[in-house]
């Protein structure tokens, strides 16, 4: 918070607190609350340039259980070339005393020099040991050389929470293109791309994160290849990966995530290899044993995928993806009994699933329980209702049930969505037939 409350100088509070977001958060020791959770706290709101009273500050650090809290202040001369005073304190929690200050006055073209040293002052008095990566990546530029750009851009920011995101965005990409050095700004552009799935060019400035910026951060090639790698973009991902290890980050979660590029490409043995590797190091690493599971499921392999499942600790996170997992190889394996004991302990949280409840209707239609399987089927149609296939397993089930008339009504229900339902309405008339409404049968 500011010491004062001047509109014109909150761009200084949101630039600096994009800044410290971004520089902590490279290291794992340090887990940044965001301005999301903050705002829920403050009963005012948390917003850029208005003082709190500290009382209100511990309140909040409190309720969000942080360890720390970092308080800035600072004031612009503007009878003095906009000369900035700046003061920053660190308070722990536990006592609320000071375990750290930072306290300069300078000139608005100095402010990526002295923010550097208040970040490696905070790094050092939490005694986080630095690579040497690591200091290389804090003597990369991250502001503009021009301040007058850094005022703009912390403007921006402030914009992006009052107005229209994409118009904001357009302004932000402006920026970047007229000062690409301009390494905060490249980061917060792409996440803000990133969010209105703008992916091709959210990827792009991720590349440029590396290729041009050099930021050789964990998080930043971690964060990349994975947005990469959920929007299809899979040799971007890889490249990302690539060119982590080339600068010396060899990490099982980049090594994970590696394998999980492999993968969505189909390309399972080099998949499988960066699995391996990951097991060698870490034997019980669920995600590895659970995706190697899918590849020899894929593989046609069901037994050997169903004893990997098996050894995976049943307290892990993804229990719910390794029992739909063992579902699937045991349908496989037509053994429909097992796998509908292990399907429904996992429905129960999430009953409305589409996929779950397709998959439920299937093994119901295998045990020739027509009844639950039509019920399941129709649950499934109300959220994919232009899936065809589906339509003709609901209204059949109902049919094998002797349930004509169901059969009949959601077929007609449904039929619209299709453009041609020639073959649905073959399907009514022959229904029909088992009706005894022949009248109506012929005229279809």
């Amino acid at each position: 918070a500011p010491s004062i409350e001047d509109v014109q100088d909150r761009w200084f509070s949101s630039i600096t607190e994009a800044y410290f977001d971004f520089q902590l958060k490279n290291f794992e020791a340090f887990e940044i609350i965001s301005r999301k959770e903050l705002s829920e706290k403050f009963k005012q709101g948390a917003y850029f340039g208005v003082s709190k009273p500290e009382s209100d500050i511990y309140k909040t650090a409190k309720a969000v259980n942080a360890s720390h809290v970092l308080i800035h202040f600072y004031s612009i001369d503007r009878k003095n070339s906009m000369k900035i005073n700046y003061y920053l304190d660190i308070i722990d929690m536990k006592d609320k005393t000071s375990v750290m200050n930072f306290d300069k006055s300078f000139q608005p073209e100095d402010l990526d020099e002295h923010l550097k040293n208040c970040t490696k002052q905070i790094l050092n008095r939490f005694q986080i040991k630095l690579s040497g990566q690591d200091k290389e990546n804090l003597e990369q530029q991250v502001f503009s050389s021009d301040p007058a750009t850094n005022k703009i851009f912390g403007e921006a920011l402030i914009d992006l929470k009052l107005q229209d995101r994409s118009k904001t965005a357009q302004k932000m990409i402006k920026i970047v293109q007229n000062d690409p050095g301009f390494g905060l700004a490249v980061l917060k552009t792409a996440e803000v791309f990133e969010s209105l799935k703008r992916h091709a060019l959210a990827s792009s400035l991720y590349n440029q994160l590396f290729l041009r910026n050099s930021f050789y951060y964990h998080r930043l090639f971690l964060k990349s290849a994975s947005y990469n790698r959920k929007n299809k973009l899979f040799n971007q991902a890889l490249q990302t990966i690539l060119f982590a290890e080339e600068k010396g980050f060899y990490t099982l979660k980049l090594l994970l995530e590696k394998a999980l590029i492999f993968q969505n490409m189909e390309n399972l043995a080099e998949a499988q290899k960066c699995y391996e590797k990951i097991l060698k190091i870490d034997p019980n690493q669920p995600d590895a044993i659970l995706n190697i599971a899918k590849i020899k499921r894929k593989k046609g392999l069901y037994r050997e995928s169903l004893e990997l499942l098996d050894n995976i600790d049943p307290e892990s996170p993804n229990m719910v993806i390794v029992n739909l997992e063992k579902v699937v190889n045991y349908y496989s394996l037509k053994q429909y009994k097992k796998a509908l004991d292990i399907l429904q302990s996992v429905y129960k949280p999430i009953p409305d699933d589409p996929g779950l409840n397709i998959l439920l209707g299937d093994i119901y239609y295998k045990l020739k329980e027509y009844k639950p399987a039509s019920s399941h089927y129709q649950t499934a149609i109300k959220k994919t209702p232009k899936d065809l296939n589906l339509l003709f397993k609901t209204s059949n089930a109902h049919k094998l049930a002797k349930q004509y008339q169901n059969a009949i009504n959601i077929l007609k229900k449904y039929k619209s969505n299709f453009e041609n339902p020639k073959q649905i309405d073959k399907e009514i008339g022959l229904l029909l037939f088992h009706t005894k409404d022949t009248t109506e049968a012929l005229s279809i």
